[in-house]
């Protein structure tokens, strides 16, 4: 055994490491920051540790937000937007997060060691944490997120996927399976009622099956399948296992934020971005706002993000230095139709952000938000006129993720000459949309002009910015500061 381990498990799933155990602990009990509901949690026959309880969140109303910290989601929900998802009726929906607690606490027939509690019922779209709701037929792909807690997720399901492995680990034997995972028959959930709590159980897994359908566990008195399926807008159980997976596999699964690679350790960062493809386009989020983007290790061995900033509505964001690349909180303001030509005040405008223009590469193509300087260096580098000096040390990038230099020997020029200062080529690795600008209340030059911010100071009016158009490039460009461009943001 190791020396000055644990001998017993404690504390929260959230901050569970079993790395630091004995090798002869196996099993124990955690507790869930979210809502202190207790857990027994085991290491079985494939090697993953799973939970041997069906998750209960929602069994009572929580006091506390799901947050990218606690839950394994993209962008916040809110205690009382959850404890809303709550339905005793009506309880059919492909597109609206729902869930039923009415049985959480009762005990069924189950199996093994875990407490045999029936759970709550999630439809997928509650399941995926509001992130997989797609109307009948038109879902495609697995579940990115879900309601588990922040470490651990729902299991993969098909032939190849986790269920199945446990079962085969376990010589496709449905008793030793039961006892092992502890399975409650703990039935589903659907329009007004429960049905077959007793006699079946099913288990949500983050595999897509057909557009109406995801995979699933299927276990009943005599018989395990784990390859079965059904439609998401019914109410099932949720496990979860430990995610034990490296971030480049949870990159390669568009299971990341930006956030999450940002609070990478520098070894694990550097280790990231090595195993990375040169040229090949990951999906992430924004856990700020679960917006989605594509990110790329480039020609300057920089990972860039490929599509033009979002972050922004028509109301204000209340952003925090845990999220964004600033020192203290900040609240970004609602987006302004007019008037958006100042120095000294933060402005941005909206009305294009998820308008496509003409683009190249694999980004998007969204126009995105357009930011004056003031708003794109969060609310830092605010100067009248002729006053500013010196470059921005702080944006409304990602947190781990900053606005590029610009500039002569900024890193838009090292990129554009690590494409031979060829045009198109730059232009398609970087993959930039002809977005335009804003000015006072009207956009111009979408589709044949896009600006883009650095945090490269240039004059006492002046950013340097990079420019480009259908035939050119200028990575050394200069902006006056009160106009509204675009932000792109740089892997720290």
């Amino acid at each position: 055994g190791k020396s000055s381990c644990q001998s017993s498990i404690s504390g929260t799933l959230q901050a569970f490491n079993p790395s630091n155990l004995c090798s002869s602990v196996t099993s124990g009990t955690l507790t869930d920051s979210r809502d202190n509901q207790s857990y027994m949690v085991a290491k079985l026959a494939d090697g993953n540790w799973w939970m041997l309880d069906n998750l209960r969140l929602g069994s009572t109303d929580i006091t506390t937000d799901l947050t990218s910290a606690n839950t394994n989601l993209s962008s916040t929900i809110s205690a009382s937007t959850w404890n809303g998802y709550r339905k005793t009726s009506g309880f059919n929906s492909y597109t609206a997060p729902m869930f039923n607690s009415a049985s959480a606490n009762n005990t069924t027939t189950s199996y093994g060691s875990g407490s045999g509690k029936i759970g709550v019922y999630y439809n997928y779209c509650a399941a995926s944490a509001g992130t997989y709701c797609y109307a009948s037929g038109s879902g495609t792909g697995n579940a990115s997120y879900d309601i588990c807690p922040k470490g651990w997720r729902m299991p993969t399901g098909d032939s190849s996927g986790e269920y199945k492995a446990l079962y085969t680990a376990y010589s496709s034997n449905a008793t030793n399976f039961r006892n092992a995972l502890s399975t409650p028959l703990s039935g589903g959930f659907y329009d007004s009622s429960a049905s077959y709590q007793g006699s079946r159980g099913y288990f949500w897994s983050s595999t897509y099956s057909n557009g109406y359908s995801m995979y699933l566990l299927y276990v009943n008195s005599s018989d395990v399948y784990p390859t079965s399926n059904r439609y998401r807008d019914g109410g099932l159980s949720v496990r979860c296992l430990l995610d034990t997976r490296t971030p480049y596999e949870k990159l390669q699964a568009g299971s990341l934020s930006m956030q999450d690679i940002g609070n990478l350790s520098s070894d694990e960062k550097s280790t990231l971005v090595s195993q990375m493809t040169t040229g090949t386009s990951y999906n992430v989020s924004d856990s700020r706002d679960g917006e989605s983007y594509k990110i790329a290790k480039l020609a300057d061995g920089k990972v860039w993000l490929q599509d033009n900033l979002r972050l922004g509505s028509t109301s204000t964001i209340s952003l925090t230095s845990s999220n964004t690349n600033i020192a203290s909180n900040w609240t970004l303001p609602a987006s302004s139709s007019s008037g958006l030509n100042k120095y000294d005040t933060a402005m941005i405008n909206t009305a294009s952000k998820d308008t496509t223009t003409t683009s190249y590469g694999s980004g998007s193509g969204k126009i995105g938000v357009y930011y004056n300087y003031c708003a794109a260096s969060a609310g830092t580098y605010c100067y009248a006129g002729g006053s500013g000096t010196g470059n921005a040390s702080y944006d409304i990038c990602p947190k781990g993720w900053r606005m590029p230099t610009g500039g002569s020997g900024g890193e838009y020029q090292a990129l554009y000459t690590a494409y031979s200062s060829n045009a198109t080529n730059f232009r398609n690795a970087l993959s930039t949309p002809l977005s335009g600008y804003f000015y006072d209340s009207s956009a111009d030059l979408q589709g044949s002009g896009g600006y883009f911010w650095s945090s490269t100071y240039y004059s006492g009016y002046s950013m340097y910015y990079l420019r480009v158009d259908s035939s050119y490039v200028s990575p050394t460009g200069d902006n006056l500061r009160y106009g509204g461009n675009s932000v792109r943001c740089l892997l720290e």
